[in-house]
């Protein structure tokens, strides 16, 4: 009788053991070797590509833009609207205006027709030249990648600002050296010297950085010691402080030609004459008869019919020019306003 019922109980353990060994089986394959559902990558509303040269879409009339323009594939849009459609950009020589570069038209190319994105191409006008009969306006049709790029760049205390001024290139790398990589816009570059500008010659000593569709954007700044007006905060070295407005860009015909007045200048030629306001030093020439100097006076500071010239003492006691050197190891030179050839 008893081994009748240690048998028993030996074949109710066997079948304990293989439910406990099954059920350890099931969770281990449900809940160790089952790997969690990832969520669906989500598709963006446009690919963007190396821009590539197409054939002429002839939008352009030649008797008013003789050379016609330049069209180049920059983008596919995967989805919305235009699902399917070409992002296209067309450039050509101003019709009328006194642009920096050419004009610039974005197209979204779908089925054969073409929509003009007024928001992102050169404003239209009369006579220029588009025959209004190639293409659909589009106002309202956004491009948020295009978008950010009107937003601020911070690098330390400085605040790089889009550029005002349309000027419609295709990046190109040539002649430019990378400072450093915003985390949302990318690399941000300058020029690598004052000699090789290329491209850049109608913004030289901005910033540039490259845009999705493959053209580039301008920056500049304004050294954090001066305000709106061009007034410096700057303690000179006898403790007195900086009068009038100055001026770190080079005057031109019409307007301005740089971002920053950004000169070649060796550390044996300048001494430390004051501070400005965010702690940098700012310098002056040693010799007072420097041909900087003695240019400005002598031919950039004009007097108005009446007036009278300060003396040559005057004008160096006045500190007309100094020297900053920014977070980028660029001298920019600085002309007090009032001996500017404006």
């Amino acid at each position: 009788m008893n081994a009748q019922k240690g048998s028993i109980w030996g074949f109710v353990l066997v079948i304990f053991l293989g439910v406990a060994t099954l059920g350890t089986g099931i969770w281990y394959y449900f809940y160790l070797t089952k790997k969690p559902a990832t969520a669906p990558a989500v598709q963006k509303t446009i690919t963007w590509l190396t821009p590539e040269k197409i054939p002429d879409l002839k939008i352009f009339s030649l008797e008013v833009r003789p050379k016609g323009g330049r069209y180049y594939k920059v983008g596919i849009i995967n989805k919305g609207q235009y699902a399917g459609g070409e992002i296209i950009l067309a450039f050509a020589e101003p019709a009328a205006t006194l642009g920096l570069t050419d004009d610039l038209y974005r197209f979204i190319r779908k089925d054969g027709k073409l929509y003009l994105l007024t928001k992102y191409s050169t404003q239209l006008y009369q006579n220029d030249g588009l025959d209004r009969s190639m293409f659909t306006q589009d106002q309202s049709y956004t491009l948020p990648d295009l978008d950010a790029f009107a937003t601020t760049i911070t690098y330390g205390q400085l605040q790089l600002i889009p550029h005002p001024s349309e000027i419609n290139l295709l990046f190109d790398s040539n002649g430019l050296k990378k400072l450093f990589t915003d985390s949302k816009l990318g690399d941000v570059y300058t020029n690598a010297s004052l000699e090789n500008l290329g491209s850049y010659e109608v913004a030289k000593n901005c910033f540039f950085v490259k845009a999705p569709d493959g053209t580039v954007k301008f920056y500049r700044y304004t050294p954090p010691f001066l305000d709106e007006q061009g007034r410096s905060d700057i303690t000179w070295q006898d403790g007195t402080k900086a009068n009038g407005a100055y001026t770190f860009r080079s005057p031109s015909g019409s307007g301005f030609n740089d971002c920053a007045n950004v000169v070649n200048l060796s550390t044996s030629e300048i001494k430390k004459a004051g501070t400005t306001s965010t702690g940098d030093p700012v310098y002056i020439y040693k010799d007072s008869n420097h041909p900087v100097l003695k240019k400005i006076y002598q031919e950039d500071y004009v007097v108005p019919s009446g007036g009278i010239k300060e003396s040559y003492s005057q004008f160096i006691d006045s500190y007309p020019v100094f020297f900053w050197e920014d977070p980028f190891g660029r001298w920019v030179q600085f002309v007090n306003n009032i001996y500017l050839p404006w």
